[in-house]
């Protein structure tokens, strides 16, 4: 977000021998101005090597929202309400696909539906990674693909879109 003390770090080789952004906990972040509202569909592809509540892969700095397969609390994904609780033991790495439409949204992890509670569809907001100054919970995680679509993606796009991510990532 601004200093060198804050500011994630450029890492190679780390899924598939391909570089992401390192997010390590230390209140480092990626603030932008891109508001989510409607149908959409969020894909992040990433990499983390602990579990612990209170960490945010991708937040929204205007509601309670965030996407994370890295914490062991309950909430995965909580989007104005818990969407999953479910998250993956560390370390691994994961695709995670949040999915909206007019009146439900999805979870996938790795190609399997985690959705625990589908609550009506809400605007995300304004999208950040790592860490916001609105909830205080940076990330400590490797990021390596981000992919935000203004619209629900529907099964035969995703199985594409998915069928990419593993051709590149695995």
């Amino acid at each position: 977000t601004g200093t060198s003390q804050t500011s994630p770090t450029y890492k190679t080789g780390i899924i598939n021998s391909k570089p992401a952004v390192r997010f390590n906990s230390s209140f480092d972040g990626m603030i932008t101005s891109l508001n989510i509202t409607g149908a959409y569909t969020i894909i992040v592809v990433e990499k983390f090597y602990s579990n612990s509540a209170n960490k945010r892969t991708i937040s929204s700095s205007t509601i309670n929202g965030l996407i994370s397969g890295q914490r062991n609390d309950s909430y995965g994904v909580y989007i104005n309400g818990t969407v999953s609780s479910y998250y993956t033991t560390a370390p691994a790495a994961t695709i995670g696909i949040v999915q909206t439409t007019a009146t439900y949204m999805k979870y996938i992890v790795n190609g399997v539906d985690r959705t625990s509670s589908s609550v009506s569809n809400t605007d995300f907001g304004v999208i950040n990674l790592g860490y916001n100054s609105t909830q205080a919970e940076p990330a400590n995680t490797d990021i390596v693909l981000v992919l935000v679509y203004n619209s629900s993606k529907g099964s035969t796009d995703l199985a594409k879109i998915t069928t990419y991510i593993n051709s590149k990532y695995s």
